[in-house]
């Protein structure tokens, strides 16, 4: 039960560490690429590098415990269509219902892999 649970923490740090990059992006669009002291500074990229750590360390423990046949799918899955929906909830990235039925049959896919 605990790898599964690592795998679920790797899957929210993994989409918390997506949100925090696209942030960081749209806070730096107007800064000239140049100025590598001030986009050092900005907490977005720090917080987007600190939740990719927790995506490896959660990952790894895992693995240890479930299949990576398993593990993977599921990961790289439920980061996608969560990442998808983040997108399209605070970013406004339009989501169409292929889009939408996409994340229905990756959910399924999880739940048919992981069983």
């Amino acid at each position: 039960m605990a790898h599964w649970m690592a795998l679920l923490v790797s899957v929210a740090a993994n989409i918390s560490s997506n949100f925090a990059f696209k942030r960081f992006t749209e806070e730096t669009a107007a800064t000239s690429p140049g100025n590598l002291q001030s986009l050092l500074l900005k907490p977005w990229l720090w917080l987007g590098v600190a939740c990719a750590g927790v995506v490896m360390l959660s990952y790894l423990f895992a693995i240890r415990g479930l299949p990576l046949s398993v593990a993977y799918p599921v990961a790289t899955g439920l980061s996608a269509a969560g990442i998808c929906l983040i997108g399209s909830y605070v970013f406004g990235e339009s989501i169409k219902l292929t889009s939408l039925s996409g994340i229905v049959l990756i959910v399924l896919g999880v739940m048919l892999v992981s069983r």
